[in-house]
């Protein structure tokens, strides 16, 4: 008798947000999309969103309301909002399979536009756990461990796992075998992955259960109810077998060689990996990827290695550029011992990205721009950490919202040729900050807004200032900030983004706007 777990991650796009990002844990996380003509509207929520009101289906203004209202309550309630991303949460799911892999050779994802369950077939694999219990408690305990909650149901159908794994009451249900039909009656009819308009239908009819909805005239249930719904009480019965698609992790496109005495000679090493580097990018050609980072692994023997990683601006196939990256990289790496084996390995590769075509189109990637081959040049000679860019970070605090990445390992966006140009937006930051928010004397007015500035030396009355914009430290930090930045226009035309720290109630200057 064939066995099937049915893991579910409920609300699995939220998961896969605040295991990504951990400070996320215990806010407001609200992830919207647009409906047809009718605009944005939430689609998922937290927890601690749906506590202050807001519930799928709202419009996303109505939730902005309704949580930024809570923040001005006693109650500081932290809010965030994020477009849907269906493909990131499709993909992490995928990645996610492929960690289960190592209990059963055979699990996918469940078919459905928005997965959240992942199905395993774990016929005959419970003897190596000590029993089904066993394979349950770990698979349970292995999830829990990576930040994840999940319900997990084992019966000898895909459609039983599913339906008890979502409405039974327990988190963990264990079906025997054979008593899976008596257990399904007495779920409800969404256990059978009916469409909504039917389990609508059914609700007015007061059916109640898997049972009553059995009970019917079998003949007339098409007619009623459409034609999958004999088909989804036979799958989860048993009568009608239900297969499901396996998962695969992608096989890694590597070369590797090794060698009966160990070599010394740095030169030697070297062509090794001109002609490793060579054998990877002809597959990488073939399959149609690039790829913008390699992973090279010197050993040495008695389980030393000298790890290494190569990386470019851009995903690349072209020779040309990893061999110089190559070539520059391995100058300035100091390897202690022989070398008895070489393995160099894609990190990550992606497909091609698409070009549009050209009346004389040879089908090889354009000329890499100068200004990339000096950047890469520069992170291959001096350092990776030498030559880096600033990407943005969520985060409350000005000072905290961005970060040095090297420039070598931020990712970069493949087909320039189709980004769509957006208006410029009014500033309502400074793109340039202090190094560290400065001292600066301000005559404030009755309620509390800058009225006059003085600042190196010249005081000036501020004819126009836009605020306050209330700043708070995240409640994780080890440090409360609370500030009211302004930006002001003094009658000479000059502007600043000035703050009052609230605790303090001393006035900061953060930056110009010059």
């Amino acid at each position: 008798m064939p066995r099937v777990l049915c893991v579910w991650f409920p609300q699995w796009p939220i998961q896969r947000l605040c295991v990504a990002r951990p400070e996320l844990e215990g806010t407001a996380v609200v992830l919207h999309a647009r409906k047809g003509n009718h605009g944005e509207q939430v689609i998922v929520c937290s927890a601690r969103a749906a506590g202050a009101g807001v519930s799928p289906g709202m419009p996303l203004a109505e939730a902005r309301t309704l949580l930024e209202g809570s923040r001005r309550g006693r109650r500081a309630l932290l809010a965030h909002f994020f477009p849907l991303d269906p493909p990131a949460d499709r993909e992490a799911l995928r990645r996610l399979c492929w960690e289960l892999l190592a209990y059963t050779p055979h699990a996918g994802l469940e078919d459905s536009d928005a997965p959240e369950s992942l199905l395993l077939d774990v016929s005959g694999c419970a003897a190596l756990f000590d029993g089904e219990d066993g394979l349950v408690s770990q698979v349970e305990q292995d999830l829990q461990n990576r930040g994840h909650e999940v319900r997990i149901a084992l019966a000898d159908t895909v459609g039983a796992a599913w339906g008890a794994a979502r409405f039974a009451s327990d988190r963990v249900t264990l079906i025997p075998s054979g008593r899976h039909v008596a257990f399904v009656e007495g779920l409800p009819p969404a256990a059978l992955r009916l469409p909504h308009p039917v389990l609508a239908l059914l609700k007015e009819l007061g059916v109640r259960t898997v049972r009553q909805l059995a009970a019917l005239p079998r003949t007339s249930l098409p007619s009623r109810f459409g034609p999958d719904i004999l088909k989804r009480l036979d799958q989860a019965f048993g009568h009608l077998p239900e297969t499901f698609a396996c998962e695969r992790p992608p096989e890694p496109v590597e070369a590797s060689s090794s060698f009966d005495f160990a070599l010394d000679d740095r030169r030697e090493v070297e062509v090794v990996l001109q002609r490793l580097l060579a054998e990877v990018l002809g597959r990488l050609r073939t399959l149609g990827q690039v790829v913008q980072r390699l992973a090279v692994r010197l050993s040495h023997g008695a389980g030393s290695e000298t790890p290494l990683e190569i990386g470019l601006v851009s995903p690349t196939a072209t020779a040309r550029r990893w061999e110089d990256a190559l070539r520059l990289t391995w100058e300035r790496t100091e390897v202690v011992g022989g070398v008895l084996g070489v393995t160099l390995r894609a990190v990550d590769p992606v497909p091609l990205p698409s070009r549009p075509g050209t009346l004389f189109d040879d089908g090889r990637e354009t000329s890499t721009p100068e200004w990339e081959a000096l950047l890469e040049r520069l992170s291959h000679r001096l350092g990776e950490q030498a030559v880096v860019r600033w990407e943005p970070v969520d985060g409350h605090v000005p000072e905290r919202t961005f970060q040095s990445v090297p420039i070598v390992r931020s990712p970069q966006p493949h087909d320039r040729s189709t980004r769509t140009p957006v208006a410029r937006p009014v500033l309502l930051r400074p793109l340039v900050l202090l190094s560290s928010p400065r001292s600066i004397a301000v005559v404030s007015a009755l309620n509390g807004s800058p009225a006059q500035v003085q600042w190196r030396g010249f005081s000036s009355p501020i004819a126009h200032h836009w605020g306050p914009e209330r700043i708070e430290t995240e409640w994780w930090r080890e440090r409360m900030v609370r500030r009211d930045y302004y930006r002001v226009e003094t009658e000479e035309g000059r502007r600043f983004w000035l703050f009052c720290d609230l605790s303090t109630r001393r006035w900061f200057l953060h930056g110009t706007f010059d």
